[in-house]
C-alpha cells in the first residue's frame, strides 16, 4: 500500500513540518481521554440529524444543548458543520470564533475553522489555523493520541504540503494499528487514494469505513466515486447516499457531474436546484450553474453564475 505514493520533492521536513514525526511517536505513547459515555450518545443523536440531512434540526438540537451548558465539544463542532452545511457562512464564522475561544487545545476544531475562514473568504487566517495546529501538536502532543485527533494533524500535514506516504505512515496506519474501530482512518486513507487514483485501494478503504460507520452517506459517496470502472455498483453507493441522506449535497453534485457527462442538462439544472433549496450559496453547485450557462451558449449568465460562486471565497480554485 505505501508503494503507491512516491516522494515529490516534499516532506515533512521540506514542508516545515519535521517536529511532526516525534510527536507521531510521542502520542504512541499515550492513552486518549475519553469523554462521558451518557453526553456522547447525546451527541450520537444529533449526528444522526445531521447524516439523514436533517441540518436545521440539528442546528436547533446543539443550540439548545449548548444553551443548557452542555460542555462536550461535539456539539459545537455539529452545529458548525450543519451550518456549513446549508451555506450559514456568517453564522458559522461567528460560531468558530466563539467555539475557538472555549477549546483553545482543539485541532479537530481548527481543522473545521480551517475550512470556516476560507468560505468566509480569510485565506490568511486559513493558513494561520494551519500554523497553530502545528504549534498545538509540537507542544503538547499528549492531547492527539487519539484516531480523529491523529486523522485531523495528517489532514493538516497534507494541506500544508507534506509527503503523503509519510502521512500515510505516521498517522492514518498507525491510528488504524492503535483503534480498530475507529472510522476516521479508513476515510482519510481513502480519500488519500482517491487523490491518487488508485480506484481498488479507495474501494477497499470505503469499505472498511462502511463496515464501522455503515448510515454515513459520505462513506457511500466515497464507494461510488472508487467504483470509476463499475457504474452499476457506482450506482447503487450513491443511491445508498441519498437514500440515507437525501440532501447530501456532495452526491447530488456528483449526480450533477454525471449527468453533464451525459450531456443531460435538463436532468443536471434539476438536481442543482436541489442543491441550492439546502445551500444556496454553494460555490461548485454556481460553478455548475456556471458550466451549464456555457454549454448552453448564454455567456452573460455563464460570467454571471461564476461571480456569485466566488462571492464567498474570491479565491477558490
Amino acid at each position: 500500500m505505501l508503494g503507491l505514493y512516491r516522494t515529490n520533492g516534499s516532506s515533512l521536513q521540506t514542508a516545515g513540518w519535521a517536529s511532526f514525526v516525534p510527536i507521531a511517536i510521542a502520542v504512541a505513547c499515550v492513552v486518549a481521554l475519553g469523554h462521558s459515555p451518557a453526553r456522547a450518545a447525546e451527541v450520537d443523536e444529533a449526528q444522526k440529524l445531521y447524516d439523514s440531512g436533517k441540518y436545521a434540526e440539528c442546528i436547533d438540537a446543539c443550540q439548545k444543548a449548548i444553551k443548557a451548558n452542555a460542555y462536550h465539544e461535539g456539539w459545537r463542532l455539529l452545529k458548525i458543520r450543519a451550518e456549513m452545511a446549508t451555506g450559514r457562512y456568517a453564522e458559522v464564522l461567528k460560531s468558530y470564533e466563539t467555539t475557538a475561544a472555549i477549546y483553545r487545545t482543539s485541532v479537530i476544531l481548527r481543522l473545521l475553522g480551517h475550512e470556516v475562514m476560507r468560505v468566509n473568504d480569510r485565506p490568511k487566517d486559513a493558513e494561520q489555523i494551519l500554523k497553530n495546529i502545528q504549534d498545538l501538536a509540537t507542544r503538547d502532543p499528549w492531547r492527539y493520541s487519539d484516531a480523529a485527533n491523529r486523522v485531523a494533524i495528517g489532514r493538516t500535514l497534507l494541506l500544508a504540503g507534506a509527503d503523503a506516504r509519510q502521512v500515510l505512515e505516521l498517522f492514518y496506519d498507525r491510528a488504524k494499528k492503535d483503534s480498530p474501530a475507529a472510522v476516521e482512518p479508513h476515510i482519510a486513507s481513502a480519500e488519500l487514494a482517491l487523490e491518487k487514483q488508485d480506484f481498488a485501494l479507495a474501494a477497499e478503504a470505503f469499505a472498511e469505513a462502511a463496515k464501522r460507520s455503515p448510515d454515513n452517506p459520505d462513506v457511500h459517496l466515497g464507494l461510488a466515486r472508487a467504483f470509476s470502472d463499475d457504474s452499476e455498483r457506482a450506482s447503487e453507493a450513491l443511491a445508498k447516499a441519498l437514500q440515507l441522506n437525501p440532501q447530501h449535497v456532495e452526491s447530488l453534485l456528483f449526480q450533477v457531474d454525471n449527468a453533464i457527462d451525459a450531456e443531460e442538462y435538463q436532468r443536471a439544472d434539476s438536481i442543482l436546484k436541489k442543491v441550492f433549496a439546502v445551500n444556496g450559496k454553494h460555490p461548485r453547485a454556481w460553478a455548475y450553474n456556471a458550466v451549464l450557462a456555457h454549454l448552453t451558449g448564454e455567456y452573460e449568465k455563464e460570467q454571471l453564475h461564476r461571480t456569485v460562486a466566488l462571492v464567498a471565497w474570491a479565491t477558490n480554485p
